[in-house]
């Protein structure tokens, strides 16, 4: 045991000694190893999708290894996948917005709250969604939007005929909004602590009332957490899979439907890899535009922020 504990030390001092002296120096960097493994991870499995996406399908012997675009042609020349493409990009863009803009107000009534109860009552109420699934609370929507639901009756009540939301894109946009509004408080709320309430005040000193000093002093302060909200869920409603299914009813299904309908329904796996990694794709140019028009410092959070 003494040997195997001197044999340690020793392995241990050489790892060291051949560590380069910036990384001696800056030990931080090697928090960043783990990182860059999980990323490795992630890339290796999207590269096995796309080899997968290029590979030929046959109902009766499934995969054929024989490269082809075939699948890609099938897809990109077919209006009725592009509409599903469509559909997830609109509902995903408007989910995210709708998020973000109710999730900020939420975030700046907790961050700003001078009561220490409430400000307690508001976390509470924002960390009690992530102890139930996803799954849970979008069938919660299914009863309040169903034929006997809350909706119906609250609209038949007040304009004497009900309005039937179910298994309509309407209804998946508030499921995946709700779902999503926690997201986005998480996000923006560290931004909003960035804001010092001493800078309000001095706006309103000099005249503005608190709809500008919101417009041109909180919100520019903001900008990172909001981008960074806006990017997170916008990826998260893009991959939805549960909401659509569930509150859509196979009326208004997202690429990750259409993915598992190749895939378990059909066997069609290159197809559903192609899918795959076309709305990785998509997914990518939106991050890329986003930060090209902002600017990757955006996402920092500095002193001079």
């Amino acid at each position: 045991m003494e040997k195997l504990k001197w044999i340690l030390i020793d392995s241990l001092i050489r790892l060291k000694k051949g560590i380069p002296g910036r990384l001696r120096r800056n030990p931080g960097y090697l928090l960043i190893i783990p990182s860059m493994i999980s990323v490795g991870f992630l890339a290796a499995g999207l590269a096995y999708l796309t080899s997968y996406s290029f590979l030929k399908f046959h109902p009766s012997k499934l995969i054929i290894y024989e490269l082809t675009l075939e699948n890609y042609v099938k897809i990109l020349w077919n209006p009725s996948y592009l509409g599903v493409f469509a559909r997830t990009i609109w509902i995903s863009l408007s989910a995210s917005i709708l998020a973000v803009a109710l999730g900020f107000f939420y975030a700046y009534l907790t961050v700003r709250v001078e009561s220490p109860l409430v400000r307690k009552l508001l976390l509470i109420s924002l960390f009690i969604p992530f102890f139930s699934g996803d799954v849970i609370r979008v069938y919660g929507w299914l009863i309040i939007f169903g034929k006997n639901g809350l909706v119906s009756k609250l609209t038949q009540t007040l304009i004497g005929r009900s309005i039937d939301l179910i298994y309509t894109e309407t209804a998946v946009l508030v499921g995946l909004t709700q779902i999503m509004i926690p997201v986005a408080v998480l996000m923006t709320a560290p931004a909003l602590t960035f804001v010092k309430r001493e800078l309000e005040y001095a706006a309103q000193n000099l005249g503005a009332d608190e709809l500008k000093t919101l417009r041109y002093v909180v919100l520019p302060l903001c900008k990172p957490g909001l981008i960074a909200a806006l990017l997170t869920t916008l990826t998260l409603s893009m991959t939805a899979y549960a909401e659509p299914d569930i509150l859509g009813g196979g009326k208004a299904n997202f690429v990750a439907n259409l993915m598992y309908t190749f895939m378990f329904n059909a066997a069609d796996y290159p197809t559903s890899a192609a899918l795959g990694v076309l709305l990785t794709s998509i997914i990518s140019i939106v991050v890329f535009i986003f930060l090209k028009r902002f600017g990757l410092g955006t996402l920092m959070y500095t002193r001079r922020s």
